[in-house]
């Protein structure tokens, strides 16, 4: 019988593909909560948006669970690198869980630095 796959590279994979479902989930609700209370003219004029509070709790909540699924994603990245070191183990889903996982961090932390940078150059910032 041939080896079997790796339970840490499985697991890696599995938390890659809820990582991403989540973060995708959070962001459409920010995108929807923030949207929706937005209005265009007052953005233009560069006028800060307030938000209602029950709103704000809304956000807050998307916020938390965003950074929730990106630690998730951290740790099925450390599952990843553990699983392609297990011997007489198949590497194919540590190896997709590592990827899946690593590339998610990467985009967050590139997504976080443009919008750093660019911040300034908003309306309503300083």
């Amino acid at each position: 019988m041939g080896n079997k796959h790796s339970r840490l590279g499985i697991a890696s994979f599995i938390m890659a593909v809820i990582s991403i479902a989540g973060i995708i989930l959070a962001i459409f609700l920010l995108v929807s909560a923030i949207g929706s209370q937005l209005d265009p003219a007052a953005i233009q004029a560069g006028e800060l948006p307030t938000l209602p509070e029950g709103l704000m709790k809304s956000v807050i909540t998307a916020t938390g669970l965003f950074f929730l699924f990106i630690i998730l994603s951290l740790i099925g990245a450390v599952l990843g690198v553990a699983g392609l070191f297990q011997k007489d183990r198949l590497k194919l889903f540590a190896i997709l869980g590592l990827v899946f996982n690593g590339l998610l961090v990467f985009l967050i932390v590139a997504i976080v630095f443009i919008s750093a940078l660019a911040g300034p150059t908003l309306p309503g910032t300083f």
